[in-house]
C-alpha cells in the first residue's frame, strides 16, 4: 500500500483488515482459517492497489494459493515454521513477473484479434520512402 499512488481508501482498508482479524480472532476460528483470512485480505489489498487488470488480480490469487500450498508442504515435510515462511516468501517473490505476464497475454490476444502487424506503419513508411527514392534516382538518370 505504501508504494501505491492511490490516496483514497487506505485508512478504511486498514480498519476493515483490523476488524476482520479481530473478528476472526474473537470468534475462535482455527489457525488455518485465520491464516486463510489474512491471505485473502492480502490478495484484496494487492488487487486493489497494485493490479491494473483483472487478469493480474487472478494471477495474484493463483500465486498466493501456490505460495500457501508450498508453505504447507514445507511445514508438513520439515516441521519448521521458518522454512514454511521462507517457502511462502520465495514463491510470493515471483509476483514481480505478473504485470509482464499479464501484458504479454493481453497483447498477444489483442494482436491475434486485430491480426495486424504492430510495425505495419513503419513498414508502409519505409516502403513509401523507398519508392520516393527510386523515383528520384529514375528522374536523375533519365
Amino acid at each position: 500500500m505504501a508504494q501505491s499512488r492511490e490516496r483514497t481508501g487506505r485508512i478504511v482498508l486498514l480498519a476493515l483488515w483490523f476488524a476482520a482479524a479481530a473478528g476472526a480472532w474473537l470468534s475462535g476460528v482455527a489457525l488455518s482459517a485465520y491464516i486463510a483470512i489474512h491471505l485473502l485480505l492480502a490478495w484484496v489489498v494487492r488487487s486493489l492497489f497494485a493490479c491494473a487488470r483483472p487478469l493480474e488480480a487472478g494471477l495474484e490469487l493463483g500465486l498466493i494459493l501456490l505460495a500457501a500450498s508450498s508453505a504447507v508442504a514445507a511445514a508438513a515435510r520439515t516441521g519448521s515454521i521458518f522454512l514454511a515462511c521462507w517457502s511462502f516468501l520465495l514463491v510470493i517473490a515471483l509476483g514481480v513477473a505478473i504485470p509482464a505476464i499479464a501484458a504479454r497475454w493481453t497483447w498477444g490476444r489483442q494482436r491475434a484479434q486485430s491480426d495486424t502487424d504492430p510495425n505495419g506503419d513503419f513498414v508502409r513508411a519505409a516502403r513509401a520512402a523507398d519508392e520516393a527514392l527510386q523515383r528520384l534516382v529514375n528522374r536523375h538518370t533519365a
